[in-house]
């Protein structure tokens, strides 16, 4: 008889929303592997002078569906954004403007620019979310990069440039597919831009109290080194010992699956898959101000365009009297140096190195919103590049080749292993690890049914649950 009816590993919303469903579920015998030295993964609070920063994930909307339904079952609920009246501010290489609507004293381009989304409208609409492998124009869709039909289809370099800021990925490397993918995943082009509510508690406080409602075992600092499966089960190695489950759900990005030995070896499909799954890490520029100086301007807060930080909005906390812009930098090195301030200021110089980087974003911010944003109270700069047990931070690229032709194995259960994880859910980003935890565990419920239809939350029929 195996010690466990499931290991899960990973205890970031995916792997603890799997383990909460599937107590609901009656399976009893549940255990939370994490590598890290606390729960949440990708999302995670930091204290800095007094105050809490989200340093991963922190966003949501509407189309977050599942997320903002589990957060409702713990009692919380999300709260607004500052309210973004007033007009944003683009820097297109050393041209400042202020706009309340993209182009808005430029109608053609204007023009340009709301005809390009309505054709990744339109392509979005033919890709499901929970299948894109099986849109009609798939692969040749996947055999383009997302640059490639920007320049077909854009002619405009200022329209091109601005399209791409709205999109924290590099055009370069992921496909068109993929790209599309991406929207469908949000409902529509509208969903993308629809970030427009946070927790009041901050996200961390959702995985916190997760963890707290588990009666499942959580071993912290536990990184899964090792999984044998077996005819009756499936043999576990990780830090700190070594277990058996009968079922084994695997929330990591599939890059990071590859570091753990698996016998017998994965199929050639999903292989090719975690090879070929790019992701990059994303960070957070937060400057702190007395008071939120920029709407005395007539300004929302939100600037894009220049470097270190291509975007900025204003996430100042409600009921403080402080002003919060927060920025963050291209997501790899190549969209870095495709900026024009590229020249100026390097990559491998500025991030790593908060020094330097809080120079270059208070002269950013000093171009943005002018002379009193050199008057800050406070900065803070979070990083995930060295974060040793993620791949990416809401940055998922797939190049060209890859969705339309391994794709689906990003779910497909091998053997006695499922998989779960923002990566393999059809919303994306934060609603996607809510629902793929529950999808997984929904799986290995019904497959450990299957196998022993006794109630599983049964003492007797636990006693009895040996298939040597």
């Amino acid at each position: 008889m195996n010690e466990y009816d499931v290991v899960i590993i990973g205890a970031g919303l995916a792997g603890l929303t799997a383990a909460r469903e599937l107590e609901a579920q009656g399976v009893p015998r549940v255990l939370v592997l994490e590598a890290r030295d606390r729960v949440g993964g990708r999302v995670q609070a930091v204290e800095f002078g007094g105050r809490v920063l989200q340093r991963g994930a922190e966003f949501t909307g509407g189309f977050h569906t599942d997320l903002l339904a589990l957060a409702a079952e713990l009692g919380m609920s999300a709260v607004p954004l500052p309210e973004r009246s007033g007009r944003s501010v683009r820097v297109s290489g050393w041209t400042r403007t202020e706009e309340s609507a993209p182009f808005e004293t430029d109608p053609e381009s204007a023009a340009e620019y709301v005809s390009a989304y309505a054709r990744l409208e339109e392509m979005a609409a033919e890709v499901q979310a929970d299948a894109p492998w099986e849109a009609p124009r798939a692969r040749v869709w996947d055999d383009a990069r997302f640059a490639d039909w920007l320049n077909e289809n854009v002619t405009r370099p200022a329209v091109r440039e601005r399209i791409l800021l709205d999109f924290p990925v590099d055009a370069e490397q992921i496909s068109l597919l993929a790209m599309v993918w991406r929207i469908s995943r949000y409902n529509s082009t509208k969903g993308l831009g629809g970030f427009d509510m946070r927790f009041a508690e901050g996200l961390a406080e959702v995985a916190a109290r997760l963890a707290a409602g588990l009666t499942s075992e959580i071993r912290l600092s536990s990184a899964v080194r090792a999984l044998d499966q077996g005819p009756d089960g499936v043999r576990v190695s990780y830090d700190g010992g070594t277990t058996t489950a009968d079922r084994v759900i695997s929330t990591l990005e599939p890059s990071i699956v590859s570091r753990i030995a698996i016998a017998p070896a994965l199929p050639a499909a999903r292989l090719a898959l975690q090879n070929r799954w790019l992701a990059y890490h994303g960070s957070k520029l937060f400057a702190i101000y007395e008071r939120p100086f920029w709407r005395e301007q007539g300004l929302s807060g939100v600037a894009s365009g220049s470097l270190p930080a291509e975007y900025v909005m204003d996430v100042s906390v409600p009921g403080s009297t402080e002003g919060i812009l927060c920025g963050r930098r291209p997501v790899s090195p190549g969209r870095w140096a495709r900026n024009p301030r590229s020249a100026e200021l390097f990559f491998d110089e500025l991030v790593g190195d908060p020094e330097r980087m809080e120079r270059a974003y208070i002269a950013q911010l000093v171009e943005y919103f002018g002379p009193e944003a050199a008057d800050y109270t406070a900065f803070h700069y979070v990083d995930w590049f060295d974060d040793g047990w993620s791949a990416g931070c809401g940055s998922l690229h797939l190049p060209p080749g890859v969705l339309s032709t391994v794709g689906k194995n990003v779910r497909e259960p091998v053997g006695r292993l499922h998989w779960a994880g923002a990566d393999t859910g059809e919303q994306d980003g934060l609603g996607g690890a809510v629902q793929s935890g529950r999808r997984a565990a929904r799986e290995v419920a019904d497959a450990l049914t299957a196998i022993h239809p006794e109630p599983l939350d049964d003492v007797d029929a636990r006693v009895s649950f040996d298939r040597r």
